[in-house]
């Protein structure tokens, strides 16, 4: 395993095992959104995928908190500080990662959307196998 995808599946880990301590009543459907979002993301680019998920996230305890968490996780990784993210040092806003990509290159919001599309392929797996999932759903 590359040293990147060491640090993707370490960090996915971590945020899976917080939500696992926050409990289903906080994280809601998160395993649901983190399954549908790569799709998302091939489907409307990196761009719309976020924001849509900011857009959908809720506040207090209802199933759209895991809206909330999904798009966090995902602006964390990709602004975390790091030379290797895509947009270093730009979790710090809300919108951060969203400005990043409006104003950045081409070739970087390539690099951001691949970055993404790895990262939450770690975070689907710890999500559905140490998650609670909605009722109805599998694997």
């Amino acid at each position: 395993m590359a040293d990147l995808d060491r640090q993707r599946a370490a960090d996915a880990l971590d945020r899976i095992r917080m939500l696992q301590e926050k409990g289903e009543k906080e994280y809601g459907n998160y395993v649901s959104f983190v399954k549908a979002l790569p799709a998302v993301i091939l489907q409307n680019g990196l761009g719309q995928a976020l924001a849509a998920e900011l857009a959908s996230s809720g506040t207090g305890n209802d199933t759209k908190n895991g809206h909330r968490y999904l798009f966090h996780d995902v602006n964390q990784w990709l602004g975390r500080n790091d030379a290797m993210a895509p947009f270093p040092d730009q979790y710090s806003k809300e919108t951060g990662i969203l400005d990043a990509l409006l104003k950045g290159k081409e070739a970087v919001y390539l690099q951001a959307q691949h970055e993404a599309l790895a990262y939450v392929a770690w975070l689907k797996k710890f999500a559905v196998a140490l998650l609670i999932q909605p009722k109805g759903e599998s694997s």
